[in-house]
């Protein structure tokens, strides 16, 4: 990669960066504090946000570097989104609860590396298959995955998944023909 390419892409990540930053402090921020904080009051505010709404904000993409700086992010809501991938979640170590319902997901590849998910709500999305090997934390407590391709396609998918997530309390898989809830 050439000098100019390197600087260029630097430049980017920043302003990627800032406009992350702008959006998470705007939703999950007072007003009141906004108005009056300096930078680096709000810097500061943001690393001790435990939960952080970001629903209905047309996101594409999620942004690695970001959850590095929300070192105490303990729950998410990335609902009614635009997002295909989970990809750059991993660097939310600490997340417990994540909802992603109504976005375009095809897969939950990113969360196996998520040690203390409990709660994980995918329902409504386009995931057509799921390994819960290799794709989800065996901390889960409660998933929901209805109104996805997976639960009309996979006649064995809710043995596996009791199989594969030992603490798993609560298993919601209904799709439009079938309604499944179950407790262990």
């Amino acid at each position: 990669m050439e000098e100019r390419d390197w600087q260029e892409e630097l430049h980017l990540r920043r302003e990627a960066m800032a406009l992350w930053a702008a959006m998470v402090a705007e939703r999950n921020l007072p007003s009141q504090f906004l108005d009056v904080a300096s930078a680096h009051a709000i810097e500061e505010a943001l690393k001790g946000l435990t939960h952080v709404r970001l629903d209905r904000e047309h996101i594409l993409l999620l942004e690695p570097a970001f959850f590095l700086c929300l070192r105490n992010l303990t729950s998410l809501y990335l609902q009614e989104n635009e997002l295909t991938t989970l990809n750059g979640i991993e660097a939310a170590k600490h997340l417990q609860f994540l909802t992603v319902s109504g976005n375009h997901l095809t897969s939950l590849q990113g969360l196996q590396s998520l040690p203390k998910l409990a709660f994980l709500d995918a329902s409504n999305n386009s995931i057509s298959h799921v390994d819960p090997d290799l794709e989800l934390p065996k901390s889960l407590m409660f998933l929901n995955i209805s109104q996805n391709q997976c639960c009309k396609l996979q006649s064995h998918l809710e043995e596996k998944l009791k199989t594969a997530l030992p603490k798993l309390k609560e298993l919601r898989m209904r799709s439009a023909d079938a309604d499944t809830k179950r407790a262990r």
